[in-house]
């Protein structure tokens, strides 16, 4: 910044110009009235050529002639102002090229007295107030004070507000007010501030004039982006981060002294995108850039232990990837190096002690070196000693504690070992200023090892992770940053379950229960919340309502971005504009559960409200984990507990993948030798089902023996979790126990059987179900299929459709011609595409699907039936998130896999075919469980609408399970050694 007139030189013109002022000031004498001014100019200059050169000499001189020159200045002098900022910026240039704290605290006292001498209207007070944020925020940097943030974004602010927006410094005034609310995100983990710090940024990337100024901006964008990525994960912001941080280093030339700090924060970018991708190229990428920033860096430098740390950390996961252990020595020493550039007392100091406390526990893991362990141990404990820390990372910093003294423990097997590193890594879940993901990996951690001496803090622990699930995938993400984020904590709920269960002792049961309804279907229940029952709200705040529905619809979007927002908001977009939509719908529910009679608003049922959904039947979650596993059992009068000692997670892991694979032979295998012998399997599977886990909980709920003719049929309705959702819970049993056997060993000739993902889905079900409606139905048919081998023929399809339509008083039948032509298509007009369907479907009670399904291995939400349009319109789960078929009471889909998740670790989330169309509003569902057979297709719906067919011209949908009980049921005693042709269809819902 030059000052009182003076301009930026050329280095041979600004060498000249120091040495005449410095003779200048040399033969002026201290009364001589221009020497302040002398001394100002030789302080700009030598300012200038630091800032260009890196020269500490330069920097200190300048600080020491800006000195003089602001003592000879008397206040009230109108030049006092311009000096007093100058030499606080020099102070900070000579903090940035020595790393000396006593020049940053200097320039911060200098700085606030320029800020406090100009007056409103002084036209340097702006850049006095900028200025003052960036020392403010720098300190807060060094120091970890917090104090220090605050008054950095006020002045950022006030610097802004009084700036005109067409002024050429608006953007920088935005850049320096990004890194102030990025750092005070990073302190207190505000959502509303890593947003703001993201818009500044790039408002600032938009105003910026050429690469040189541009440069920078995109620096901060990418730090902002970071920042907000790591607590949020969503993946957007990485992707975004890592173009900011490349498009930074390509503005920046190979001379210029910031480009080391860039190609540092390029590294620590690829390097976060390859732990999420895994794309090798990323590493490599990342190892190349760490490597450049820390040969270059120069001694002194700011950065200097945050490139070393980061490389060591590069090196570390090139290691870990199937490097040598010549990158894990390196990445040892890089870390230590790290370490001694740091100064006593910076903030990054303990995260690089954390990180080289990880590195040396992992060698002692490969080489079995005590002293490599004791290091870490050392390394560790000075983490936790510190009064410094980052408060964004220490969560990470004591999951490195609990490691290494995990690992001591391990090796010593001293018990003190194991209660500090569960207490290490207790203390990092419950640091509410960390990433929730953080938290939730360390309360894994830690309960893992409380589980060994204390189960009552092992199950507090985990429960409290639990809760943090819905905030880990909240809406502010988009689905796949949702899902990819529960997937990471797959078998947490039950975990927590289990060692609430073996903890005991009064209301265990029940707890455990809302535990799992908790920690299961979370993105269902969010989208529950979403669904409440409007009535009482729309009519005593309509405009409440009417908020609140708006902006659930604008979030449930499936794609592309939500509709067009009121300023200040028009220019957001992906993820920003989520984001903004997130906070005033949490601001929105806030103010509706303020108003009374609303407190619950859109909150999970309490424990009275679910034992309300056992009026018609038990409903039974079954939870196993590596702990225990146990039928949770909810009635009227609570919930009961049965411990299933035979379920063990490691047995059902390896029934659930010899099951998998006996379906693919059992309908695709090459000879029938191989067809009969994965029928067998099946069959084994489904016996070993009904005794380790099904018979148990049926006897003990009094249901021994299949109800005598004239009596109502039990119904109950299963809670499958875990890999249990793979399973036919319904058809488990010993199917070759004669017919006419007392107390036959099936689940089918005991109960009706019915399945939902939790009991508030099943209450979100049964507030829109009805009894008998009109025969009236949309029925969807597809013999072919554009685009599939063969055309997808199905050869039973017309078959089906008959067998449905002849139990109808009316419909309306969406067909795909066998061999379609060009005038066939634009004559009928009823070919079934994506847009005719959700046109059609409300206005019928019943919806029958016969045709092709997928369910997506890679992305539950993107299964779908395939319709006409399937290639350019896809019928999937994300269609349906935001329609509303309220009047539909059945939906029969009589497709592959409509029931089904082939992602393991979302089996809990209960993503597929049938749970969008409950979440839409339709509260009974008929699905399949994995590929179906064609003409069996055609028999089971069939005699599913002849059994619901009432008196007259109605159906009885209330009767939906019964009806295909009883369909199944004929076809398992037609083909009882054959379940792959029955066994995979279920009821859902009411």
């Amino acid at each position: 910044m030059s000052s009182e007139g003076t301009g930026h030189y050329a280095t041979a013109d600004l060498d000249e110009r120091i040495t005449r002022l410095r003779d200048g000031v040399r033969t002026s004498q201290v009364g001589y009235p221009a020497r302040p001014f002398l001394l100002t100019q030789l302080a700009q200059a030598l300012f200038d050529r630091a800032e260009s050169t890196g020269d500490d000499q330069d920097s200190m001189a300048a600080v020491e002639a800006g000195k003089e020159a602001v003592q000879l200045t008397p206040e009230g002098h109108p030049a006092l102002v311009e000096r007093l900022n100058l030499l606080h910026l020099s102070l900070r240039l000579v903090w940035e090229h020595t790393g000396a704290l006593t020049y940053l605290h200097e320039a911060e006292d200098v700085g606030g007295r320029a800020v406090e001498a100009a007056p409103a209207d002084h036209a340097y007070r702006v850049g006095c107030l900028s200025s003052w944020g960036i020392t403010l925020w720098s300190l807060y940097e060094c120091t970890g004070d917090a104090e220090y943030l605050d008054r950095a974004v006020a002045s950022c602010n006030q610097a802004i507000e009084l700036t005109p927006q067409d002024s050429p410094i608006f953007g920088a005034l935005h850049n320096n007010l990004s890194v102030a609310l990025r750092l005070r995100f990073e302190h207190g983990a505000v959502d509303a501030d890593g947003d703001r710090a993201v818009s500044a940024a790039r408002h600032a990337v938009d105003l910026a004039d050429g690469d040189e100024e541009r440069a920078p901006y995109l620096y901060n964008l990418g730090g902002a982006l970071q920042s907000r990525y790591e607590h949020t994960c969503a993946l957007e912001d990485l992707e975004a981060q890592a173009v900011a941080c490349q498009d930074a280093v390509r503005a920046t030339t190979d001379r210029d002294p910031l480009l080391v700090e860039r190609q540092h924060q390029l590294a620590v970018a690829l390097h976060l995108r390859f732990q999420r991708l895994g794309e090798q190229r990323d590493l490599q990428e990342a190892l190349t850039a760490a490597r450049s920033a820390a040969q270059a860096v120069p001694e002194g430098h700011v950065i200097r232990g945050l490139c070393f740390t980061t490389l060591a950390s590069v090196l570390l996961f090139s290691y870990e990837t199937g490097g040598s252990l010549e990158d894990l020595d390196e990445a040892v020493d890089w870390g230590r190096s790290a370490v001694n550039a740091l100064p006593e007392g910076h903030r990054m100091l303990p995260v690089a002690l954390a990180n080289l406390s990880g590195m040396l526990a992992r060698r002692y893991w490969r080489t079995g070196s005590v002293d490599d362990l004791n290091q870490a141990v050392a390394a560790a404990r000075a983490v936790d000693s510190s009064d410094n820390a980052d408060q964004f990372h220490l969560t990470k910093l004591w999951i490195n504690l609990g490691t290494a003294l995990d690992m001591r423990y391990r090796r010593t097997n001293a018990i003190t070992s194991l209660e500090q590193a569960a207490a290490a890594y207790a203390r990092a879940a419950d640091h509410t200023l960390a990433g929730p993901n953080d938290r939730i990996t360390a309360a894994q951690h830690a309960a893992t090892l409380l589980a060994r001496f204390d189960t009552a803090q092992a199950a507090q622990v985990l429960e409290q992770a639990v809760r943090l699930l819905p905030t880990v995938a909240g809406r502010h993400l988009g689905r796949g940053d949702q899902q990819e984020a529960l997937a990471r904590f797959s078998g947490l709920a039950a975990d927590a379950a289990a060692l609430r269960l073996a903890q005991g002792g009064e209301g265990s049961d029940a707890g455990a229960l809302q535990t799992l309804e908790l920690g299961r279907a979370v993105l269902l229940s969010q989208a529950l919340d979403a669904r409440s029952d409007l009535t009482d709200l729309r009519q005593r705040h309509p405009e409440l309502a009417a908020r609140f529905m708006d902006l659930c619809d604008q979030l449930d979007q499936p794609v592309g971005e939500p509709a067009e927002l009121a300023a200040p908001t028009t220019q957001l977009a992906g993820n920003d504009k989520r984001s903004w939509l997130a906070r005033q719908l949490a601001a929105v529910l806030e103010e509706i559960r303020a108003q009374e009679s609303f407190a619950s608003f859109a909150l999970p049922p309490p424990l009275v409200s679910l034992r309300a959904e056992a009026k018609q039947g038990p409903v039974v979650a079954l939870n196993v984990s590596e702990y225990r596993s146990d039928a949770l059992v909810l009635t009227t009068s609570g919930v009961n507990a049965i411990a299933l000692p035979k379920l063990r997670a490691e047995e059902l892991t390896r029934r659930a993948d010899a099951f998998r694979a006996a379906l693919h032979d059992a309908v695709r295998g090459h000879s029938m030798r191989r067809r009969k012998d994965a029928q067998a399997v099946l069959r084994n599977t489904l016996e070993w089902l009904w005794d380790s886990a099904l018979e148990p909980v049926l006897e003990e709920m009094g249901f021994t023996e299949q109800p005598r003719e004239g009596e109502p049929w039990p119904r109950v309705w299963w809670i499958a979790g875990g890999l249990l959702a793979e399973l036919p819970l319904h058809a488990a049993g010993h199917q070759g126990d004669p017919a006419d056997m007392p107390g036959r060993r099936t689940v089918m000739d005991r109960v009706v059987s019915s399945y939902t993902p939790s009991v508030r889905a099943l209450g979100y079900a049964r507030q829109r179900a009805m009894a008998s409606t009109p025969a009236r139905a949309l029925v969807v048919a597809l013999p072919t299929t554009p685009g599939l081998a063969e055309d997808g023929r199905l050869h039973y399809v017309d078959a089906e459709v008959g067998a449905v339509t002849k139990q109808l008083a009316q419909w309306v039948l969406l067909r795909q011609a066998q061999n379609p032509s060009p005038q066939d298509q634009e004559a009928d007009g009823q070919l079934p595409t994506q847009e005719r369907v959700l046109t059609y479907l409300p206005q019928y009670p019943v919806a029958h699907f016969a045709c092709h399904g997928i369910s997506d291995p890679d992305d539950p939400s993107h299964s779908r039936l395939l319709l006409h349009d399937h290639s350019s319109s896809p019928f999937t789960v994300a269609a349906l998130t935001a329609a509303r078929l309220e009047s539909v009471q059945v939906a029969y889909l009589s497709a592959c896999r409509s029931a089904s998740i082939q992602t393991r670790a979302l089996h809990d989330e209960s993503i597929h075919l049938a749970t969008a169309f409950q979440l839409a509003g339709v509260p009974r569902v008929v699905g399949t469980l994995w590929e179906v057979d064609d003409q069996v297709a055609a028999m089971v719906g069939g005699d599913f609408y002849t059994h619901l067919r009432a008196e007259g011209p109605r159906l009885a949908v209330e009767r939906a399970a019964h009806a295909l009980h009883a369909a199944v049921r004929a076809r398992r005693d037609r083909f009882p050694r054959t379940p792959s042709l029955w066994a995979g269809y279920l009821h859902a819902g009411a």
